[in-house]
């Protein structure tokens, strides 16, 4: 099982260019304007996802209670924090593309991790339990937030009219201090306009990985082993650490062009 996962994970590392190509050719100019109306409220985005969340049940090492105590409320915020936001102009381009994205990496992720019980091969006794428990929670909360920062340096967010016209009156959305949901919510707002950001810089927005993980603490505190939780989640974001750092992140980047690949494959 663990030979056929390392397959799997080289084969899609080594097609990175060609995916990479792909994307490029199919990426276009990018602005569009939603219509807020009834969907504001997560409950739709969550249902319409509901087939992606039971599947993770499932790959994630907990029972029921503890998914819905750990793992859940995670995905709610990432719900509120993306709302019906396309991701990005190269895929899941589609009004509610981002969580789709979010949760499609996510769930590659934990597929990968669930088959890869060889990771814990150098750790010992009593620790590898709490290991087995904790890595595949932290993968899975790492491929949930790892594009979040491109709304903060990639993308811009604003209120507008029917016709896509942007209201300079009401300031564009701040990532950095509420979710979409809240932005919407307190602004009232009906119609927004997503668009590139001028200021865009190639990569910079995987450094706010850390400003999302940071909404988290308060959920992060109710797992069995918090501070190797959030030591690990660190550890990724600074790409440094052991060999079993090392191998999570393989897992993250192959799940995240997994949820590429299929997206470029069915449009």
């Amino acid at each position: 099982m663990m030979k056929n996962v390392c397959n799997t994970i080289a084969s899609l590392l080594n097609k990175r260019r060609d995916i990479k190509r792909d994307i490029r050719n199919k990426s276009l100019p990018w602005s569009i304007s939603l219509s807020l109306g009834a969907k504001n409220d997560i409950k739709d985005i969550i249902l319409e996802n509901k087939i992606y969340i039971t599947k993770a049940r499932q790959y994630l090492p907990f029972n029921n209670n503890e998914f819905n105590r750990f793992v859940l409320p995670i995905i709610e915020y990432i719900a509120k924090y993306y709302l019906y936001l396309p991701s990005c102009n190269d895929h899941h381009r589609h009004a509610g593309g981002a969580f789709l994205h979010s949760i499609h990496s996510a769930l590659y992720t934990a597929s990968l991790i669930e088959r890869s019980s060889e990771i814990y091969r150098d750790i010992d006794g009593e620790y590898r339990r709490m290991y087995e428990s904790t890595s595949p929670l932290a993968v899975f909360i790492f491929a949930l937030l790892h594009d979040t920062g491109k709304y903060i340096t990639d993308h811009e967010v604003y209120v507008c009219d029917k016709k896509g016209t942007i209201d300079q009156n009401i300031k564009s959305w701040d990532p950095t201090k509420e979710t979409i949901h809240d932005w919407l919510k307190i602004n009232k707002v009906q119609y927004y306009r997503v668009q590139n950001s001028p200021k865009c810089i190639a990569n910079k927005y995987k450094i706010h990985t850390l400003t999302s993980l940071s909404k988290l603490d308060h959920i992060l505190d109710t797992f069995s082993h918090p501070k190797l939780l959030k030591d690990q989640l660190y550890m990724m974001h600074k790409n440094f650490g052991d060999g079993l750092t090392q191998e999570m992140l393989k897992f993250v980047e192959v799940g995240r062009m997994l949820s590429i690949k299929f997206y470029m494959d069915s449009h």
